[in-house]
């Protein structure tokens, strides 16, 4: 990674993504981890490397970026962001959130 500029290198793997994705629609990491069939903890290490890969602090942060650079499909980022707005309420932006 260079920056904040994520090379193709860099973006994240199928199984970050349905983490993620996870994530985006409200789930814990023990929901996750039952869903996926691993531990809490392995999500919580992928989850750093998502965090560290997206150069995000937050849940929230790191679903904000993916859904920016499209690594999402559409149907997907309706429903993330969908739960974004019913978690943080209708006055958030996904601008805000990758600040």
């Amino acid at each position: 990674m260079t920056g904040n500029v994520i090379e193709r290198t860099d973006l994240l793997t199928q199984r970050e993504e349905t983490i993620l994705a996870h994530v985006g629609c409200g789930r814990s990491n023990k929901e996750i981890a039952r869903e996926l069939g691993v531990s809490p903890e392995t999500i919580k290490s992928n989850l750093k490397r998502i965090f560290l890969k997206l150069s995000a602090d937050t849940r929230a942060q790191a679903v904000a970026r993916a859904m920016d650079l499209g690594l999402f499909g559409s149907s997907i980022s309706d429903g993330v962001t969908q739960e974004l707005f019913r978690f943080y309420g209708s006055g958030i932006s996904v601008a805000s959130l990758t600040r």
